[in-house]
């Protein structure tokens, strides 16, 4: 069970993510879980918690800190299938994520103030990616 506040929050980013439904063959890469898309044949999705330096609006100390960062999903599909399955899964993690979404992990509301945004193809070897970048804020 998570009980410090980064780790409540990965674990509701995570959560939510897990509730993602993707098509039939793609499958899920998690933080510091090993996984080789070796055979994998169809696609996956990898996902990532950065977090950023939290922010102390107020003088006084003592005061927990706003803290914000990106949830970085990235799908990865081999290349040579085209730009619409790709183009369709992204946009199924950042529909999962839209803008005004809260989540809620523990005592933490995570919210997410802005609105996903979908990257460019990128070439990464025999695979291409396509990132969602999703801002996430916690207030105190």
């Amino acid at each position: 069970m998570a009980t410090h506040i980064e780790a409540v929050i990965a674990n509701g980013l995570l959560a939510r993510a897990s509730t993602v439904a993707l098509p039939t063959g793609f499958e899920k890469a998690w933080p510091n879980v090993p996984y080789s898309p070796e055979g994998n044949t169809t696609g996956y999705v990898r996902f990532s918690v950065l977090k950023n330096t939290p922010t102390n609006p107020r003088i006084r100390f003592g005061d927990e800190p706003i803290r914000r960062g990106i949830f970085q999903a990235s799908v990865f599909m081999p290349e040579g299938n085209g730009i619409i399955l790709i183009s369709d899964v992204a946009a199924s993690v950042r529909d999962a994520f839209a803008r005004g979404t809260k989540i809620i992990s523990g005592s933490v509301t995570i919210r997410i103030d802005e609105e996903p945004s979908i990257g460019q193809n990128l070439q990464d070897g025999v695979w291409v990616q396509v990132p969602v970048s999703i801002p996430y804020i916690v207030y105190p």
